[in-house]
């Protein structure tokens, strides 16, 4: 579209007497982008590389009871304690039975989308996330079971984690 300016005239008209009256005109600029309200989905690349259209959408419904910066699987309500969601849970927000949230679960796992950690099931940032930055400890804990995840880790962290790690090793 070439750039062209607009000019806006408004004017106010008295309903009894039907005058109307001239305000100054005001030049109107289009903004390069708008900003819309919806809420976009961040489903990374090894998701859509290893799971089927389905389980994509099922990660996709689930997006919004991820926690921030741990990637849990909750209730969140602002001003709240967060709830670890159980399968029932996501059967519900799914809109399945608990069956199949018990497959979806399983090929998740298989594939290292999903961990079960001691209060709840945490996604793998590489399959989906809603913060670029987590918990150390929860990284950590998802690295054991998922060496890949080294992959998409900053330099500076993964050297600062291994020589952690180093160290906790020799505290016996």
């Amino acid at each position: 579209m070439k750039k062209t300016q607009f000019i806006a005239c408004r004017s106010l008209v008295n309903t009894e007497t039907g005058e109307e009256k001239s305000l100054p005109d005001k030049a109107i600029n289009l903004p390069k982008c708008i900003k819309l309200k919806t809420k976009f989905i961040k489903v990374e690349e090894r998701a859509i590389n290893t799971l089927n259209r389905g389980g994509i959408g099922n990660l996709s419904k689930l997006y919004d009871n991820l926690e921030w910066q741990t990637n849990r699987l909750a209730y969140i309500h602002v001003g709240r304690t967060p709830k670890p969601l159980k399968h029932k849970d996501m059967a519900a927000i799914i809109g399945v039975s608990e069956r199949t949230i018990t497959s979806f679960y399983s090929r998740l796992h298989h594939v290292k989308g999903i961990f079960k950690f001691d209060d709840g099931y945490y996604v793998n940032p590489t399959f989906a996330s809603r913060s670029h930055f987590y918990h150390t400890d929860i990284i950590i804990r998802m690295m054991k079971e998922d060496p890949h995840l080294e992959k998409y880790i900053n330099k500076a962290d993964l050297k600062d984690i291994k020589s952690f790690k180093r160290i906790e090793n020799l505290n016996w």
